[in-house]
């Protein structure tokens, strides 16, 4: 490239990139500490089954200790708090219970985090008026009518993300038309399956942008909800991904030189021959740097620029 014994660091080839490397490493920084590009109007809702099949190993009361539906109610309350903790803008979250019937949990979308898990407490109590435990029909466990439900109170949110996330430990066939309904109205589905896996759930939940999560034990149900189905749902991973790729890349030009030397002065290359592998090293990673980092999101279930 050239036989200059002017210092490489004084050159433009050099000095360009470098700038650029730290551009985009000081965003991955401040996207990382200052959340930016996470989604911001996010509304949600966490659809519970409660079917008799939720208590019945245990003292045949719903929301009883160490029952599933204990297990699940525990997840969701620990979402809500992490939620209104964790975030700027929390979403706003709607709660539901089901079996062979919907019920509303909580009234209304809200991220006050006492009033949703107070809503849920006086909903699943025993001595409930609304007496949700036989509302729902506990003899039947019915997911399609969930996800209707669910569909019909996102199309009443604000605009922004929307997120459906189905909970149940029983087997479903999921209606085709209720897939289609959430990508007209670009809501993504996600289920949380405990117990076998569902591929009928899996695929409308890939089809529509969402996320499948299966747990082997009620305990795991806490750990869905606030370790995998909240920062998948929040995360701005994907754009710290990407400006750490565009970092790398540039990183990859501001060596060229560098490398043009170093082959020169270690391998006793002539001056075009170095200069033809330092430009053609700065190509390859020009070419594979994206790929990479493509693949990388599409690993993490991440999108690229959507801030969904």
């Amino acid at each position: 490239m050239s036989n200059s014994t002017r210092p490489f660091y004084r050159y433009g080839l050099f000095q360009r990139p470098l700038i650029i490397c730290i551009a985009f490493l000081i965003a991955a920084l401040l996207c990382s500490l200052l959340q930016w590009g996470q989604p911001g109007n996010v509304s949600v809702v966490v659809a519970l089954d409660l079917s008799s099949s939720t208590y019945n190993s245990g003292t045949g009361q719903l929301g009883a200790a160490g029952t599933v539906s204990d297990e699940a109610v525990k997840a969701v309350k620990s979402y809500i708090n992490l939620n209104s903790q964790n975030l700027k803008k929390p979403n706003q979250i709607k709660v539901l219970g089901f079996g062979g019937a919907v019920v509303d949990l909580t009234k209304d979308f809200s991220s006050d985090a006492a009033a949703l898990t107070g809503a849920i407490d006086a909903a699943i109590q025993p001595n409930s008026p609304n007496n949700v435990a036989q509302q729902v029909i506990p003899s039947a466990t019915d997911v399609n009518m969930a996800v209707q439900k669910g569909l019909t109170d996102l199309s009443t949110a604000k605009q922004g993300c929307k997120e459906l996330l189905v909970f149940t430990d029983g087997q479903a066939e999921l209606n085709p038309e209720l897939v289609a309904r959430a990508l007209a109205s670009q809501v993504k589905l996600n289920f949380l399956i405990l117990g076998d896996p569902v591929q009928n759930l899996q695929a409308g939940a890939v089809k529509t942008g969402g996320s499948y999560f299966a747990a082997n034990a009620a305990s795991e149900l806490s750990s869905a909800f606030t370790q995998r189905f909240f920062p998948r749902v929040n995360s701005n991973l994907n754009w710290v991904i990407i400006c750490l790729g565009g970092a790398w890349l540039a990183l990859m030009w501001a060596l060229v030189l560098p490398l043009d030397r170093l082959l020169q002065k270690t391998m006793g290359l002539r001056f075009d021959m170095a200069g033809r592998i330092a430009i053609g090293h700065g190509l390859f990673w020009s070419s594979a740097t994206p790929i990479i980092v493509w693949n990388l999101l599409k690993i993490l279930q991440l999108p690229l620029f959507s801030k969904c």
